[in-house]
This record gives structure tokens, C-alpha cells and sequence, in this order.
């Protein structure tokens, strides 16, 4: 790779960002590809950002910059329940700590991915996610308990 690097770009540690002309470039050429300024914008694109409702089809509107995560994938709101279960609270927690590092780097990147349905860097932890949801998961729906 730094030979390829070397080739492409005269040096073996660049990597081709400088010369990226992206939307936020400018951004990039200030603060680096990962810094503190580009958290507030990346943790609301991949957990709050909803979609757009329309007046017409298709009714809804997708930011090209990402939405948030449970709007997309609803289903990963059980991994708030992960913890309940005292015999699984080793797992959740495990699996939450292989999410948290990644996590943490791309709130901090200088790029939310750009046109996506969802938020495209998410996909790093997703494994790991559905579990943790699976985790917050009752064996059995609400309903059939009580049959």
C-alpha cells in the first residue's frame, strides 16, 4: 500500500484526502480527517436525523448526508434491553464494548458517507448491533406469555 501510495501520489503515507473534493472538503483541510468539530453533525445523521415527510409520492425524503439509525432499523432499539437479563449481562456488555471504539472514531470523521439510506459507516458495527438487539429480545412475544 505505501508503494501504491508513493506511485499514485508522491508519497507513501498519503492516502489521497488532501486531494478529495468532497462535500465538507473545506472542513477536512481544516480540522483533519477526525476531530471533535464533526461530532455534533455525525451523531445526529446516524442517531437522531429522521426523514423528510412529503405531501406527495413517495411520501418520504431521505437526507443524502444519512439518517438516523433507528429509523431505518427500528429493530436495533431491543439492544436497550440487552442489560435486563442479569446470566447475559457479561455478553451485552462485551458486545457493547466492540461497538463503542468504532463507534467513537466515526462520530469523529470528517465524512458521513454521503448518499446512503441509513448511515453507511454504522455497517462497521451492525454485526455486533443485532446481536446486542437479539440480546434485548424476549424469547417469546408479549402475547404469548400469558397463553
Amino acid at each position: 500500500m505505501l508503494l501504491y501510495n508513493q506511485a499514485r501520489f508522491g508519497s507513501p503515507t498519503n492516502f489521497g484526502y488532501a486531494a478529495m473534493l468532497v462535500q465538507g472538503s473545506a472542513n477536512l483541510h481544516t480540522y483533519g480527517q477526525f476531530s471533535p468539530h464533526f461530532l455534533p453533525r455525525n451523531a445526529w445523521h446516524m442517531g437522531v436525523q429522521p426523514p423528510t415527510v412529503l405531501h406527495g409520492f413517495p411520501y418520504l425524503a431521505f437526507d443524502p448526508f444519512g439518517v438516523g439509525i433507528l429509523w431505518t432499523m427500528p429493530a436495533l432499539a431491543f439492544a436497550f434491553f440487552a442489560f435486563r437479563r442479569r446470566e447475559r449481562r457479561w455478553l451485552a456488555g462485551a458486545l457493547l464494548a466492540g461497538c463503542l471504539p468504532p463507534i467513537s472514531l466515526l462520530l469523529l470523521y470528517f465524512n458521513t458517507g454521503w448518499v446512503q439510506f441509513g448511515n453507511r459507516f454504522f455497517m462497521d458495527v451492525l454485526p455486533l448491533a443485532v446481536l446486542l438487539a437479539a440480546l434485548g429480545m424476549r424469547p417469546k412475544p408479549g402475547w404469548a406469555r400469558s397463553c
